[in-house]
């Protein structure tokens, strides 16, 4: 489950539940496929399909079951502060201790990620961890520029220091989680509409946020909206 509906490879709407530590519960929106290019022990990458993953807005960072990945017959093996799954004996993810918590070593988050793991000595008897080499420019879909762009609705052909050109946009190119997030709600047929303000400050809508899971610049943890009705 994420609630960053941008590493979404297809998604779909979905309704549900979901229990948390506490006896909490979160809401889902959303249901879909994800991909994971992960790198492995050696530096090499593999890259993973995770299905049924949830969209929820509200989670404070995305997890994985462990007890699903079993249940499909995944196996891990963990040495010092590292762990990897295999399937059928072949590596498949990595991950990595960091603060406490066990991070998917990725390709797309290598400064984060990456830099950790290479500055620290490799558990005993697995061999050490190598920095992979990654494509230059054109060797990424338009796809992939798209997302590490932040979804930009156009990606010009700009040119890198290393003289590589970006991809241009396929002519049939469409991004579902684009169209997901900026999906607006319809008036159903046949409703009534309520008589209108017709002045400023006469009606004003108001919505106090739940508790958010990062805290703003100044320490915030809430938001509150206002709107005018005549405007």
């Amino acid at each position: 489950m994420t609630s960053d509906i941008g590493v979404f490879e297809h998604i779909q709407p979905h309704q549900g539940v979901v229990g948390v530590g506490g006896g909490g519960t979160l809401l889902t929106e959303g249901i879909g496929s994800v991909l994971l290019n992960c790198i492995l022990l050696d530096g090499t990458s593999h890259l993973s399909r995770l299905n049924a993953v949830l969209y929820i807005p509200t989670l404070g960072h995305s997890l994985v079951s462990w007890n699903v990945l079993k249940s499909k017959g995944y196996v891990m093996v963990g040495a010092g502060d590292v762990i990897v799954v295999s399937l059928d004996g072949n590596p498949v993810l990595m991950t990595k201790f960091i603060g406490g918590l066990p991070f998917v070593v990725q390709t797309d988050i290598e400064h984060s990620l990456i830099s950790t793991v290479s500055n620290n000595q490799p558990p005993h008897n697995q061999p050490p961890y190598h920095q992979p080499s990654y494509p230059s420019a054109k060797q990424h879909t338009f796809e992939y520029w798209h997302k590490s762009l932040g979804y930009s609705s156009k990606v010009d052909n700009m040119a890198y220091d290393d003289g590589q050109i970006l991809p241009s946009i396929p002519p049939d190119f469409t991004c579902e989680s684009c169209i997901m997030a900026k999906s607006t709600n319809t008036i159903p047929p046949g409703l009534i509409l309520g008589n209108r303000t017709t002045k400023p400050f006469e009606l004003i809508y108001s919505d106090l946020s739940g508790k958010q899971p990062i805290p703003s610049y100044d320490n915030s943890l809430y938001y509150i909206t206002f709107i005018d009705d005549y405007s």
